[in-house]
């Protein structure tokens, strides 16, 4: 069926824009120190689809190797793990780490999207900002 100039318009200004949140995570402190399962970070107003994550740290990981090493996991509280970052290497301060396939990317309002932040041995992590990139899919 036919639709008016003005009907196409407002379809077209209702279409799905990517957003992003910043999450502040703090210190863990020291080494060997964790974030455990359940560290609530965002619980959205609306339904969306996470469509990519990012680890932000705010000082350097010290000492993270393949014998010392971290993880950083996200987790769609509803359905699973979203995306997981394995730190092997000491990750600079304030570099944009891509955190991968994002899997269970579908989080329902009022869902609680959580983080786990596990750093072994020597290896310690800095206070971090995540970056959720998502489209809102309620209409």
């Amino acid at each position: 069926t036919a639709i008016s100039a003005t009907e196409w318009l407002v379809a077209v200004g209702k279409a799905k824009q990517q957003k992003s949140i910043s999450i502040a995570v703090p210190d863990p402190g020291a080494a060997d120190a964790d974030i455990t399962a359940g560290y609530v970070l965002w619980s959205p107003p609306v339904n969306v689809t996470i469509t990519a994550t990012k680890h932000i740290p705010q000082a350097a990981w010290i000492a993270a190797a393949a014998a010392n090493d971290g993880e950083v996991k996200i987790t769609n509280a509803a359905v699973g793990t979203l995306a997981t970052l394995s730190v092997v290497t000491a990750l600079a301060t304030g570099s944009k780490n891509d955190m991968g396939t994002i899997t269970n990317a579908a989080v329902v309002a009022g869902t609680n999207v959580t983080l786990t932040l596990t750093a072994s041995g020597t290896a310690n992590a800095p206070a971090s900002v995540l970056q959720l990139e998502y489209i809102e899919t309620n209409e």
